[in-house]
């Protein structure tokens, strides 16, 4: 296996969720064909729970978006804006971002979790502290979730997510600050420290 195939890790289908669907989730995702179902699956619109669908926006607590989402190999962890959108359960349709183990800054595959469907998968040291099961789905927790976004701000979505993420879990946030590298010794770390302050003081 070549380090385009290993960094290109397939997830490994969906997995069956106990939780219980609404009867207006229900009849929305019985409202279309199979082949609609397929296809609005694929591009990320419903989530296949074990053979029943979920529209992405529908999942209303941590561990029921954590359930709906893809399963991922066993050195992969949600990260980034997908353990946002998890923690916060922003309405906007989650970006699929993973993180495992040091290696190459990004890895893209657009294969990764079936066709035609992106995921970027961040390659950076992680404490076992830093993620949290929900399930079996591994994410990471909302302090660690904070401080990546605030370090890899790429577009305004993510001040978003950063604000909601504050708002829902203002005491991670704040942990979130002393993650950072120390002092403003980069860049990075500078506009992140910023960001998070951004956050929480918008969100008292």
């Amino acid at each position: 296996m070549d380090q385009t195939e290993a960094n290109g890790l397939r997830a490994q289908g969906t997995r069956s969720s106990a939780h219980t669907l609404s009867p207006e989730c229900s009849a929305l995702a019985a409202f279309f064909s199979p082949e609609e179902r397929r296809r609005l699956t694929l591009d990320g619109l419903l989530n296949d729970l074990g053979g029943v669908h979920l529209p992405w926006f529908a999942a209303s607590t941590p561990r029921a978006r954590a359930a709906s989402l893809p399963t991922l190999p066993e050195p992969l962890v949600w990260a980034g804006r997908t353990a946002a959108w998890v923690w916060t359960g922003s309405r906007r349709r989650p970006f699929y971002e993973a993180m495992t183990a040091p290696g190459r800054r990004w890895d893209i595959r657009r294969d990764a979790l079936g066709s035609g469907v992106i995921c970027r998968i961040r390659h950076m040291r992680l404490q076992h502290s830093h993620v949290d099961a929900l399930d079996r789905a591994r994410v990471t927790g909302p302090t660690r979730t904070a401080r990546d976004l605030a370090m890899t701000l790429e577009h305004p979505d993510d001040c978003v997510l950063l604000a909601d993420l504050a708002a829902q879990h203002r005491h991670a946030v704040e942990r979130a600050l002393p993650l950072l590298p120390a002092g403003d010794q980069t860049q990075h770390s500078a506009h992140a420290r910023r960001a998070l302050q951004q956050a929480l003081a918008l969100s008292r």
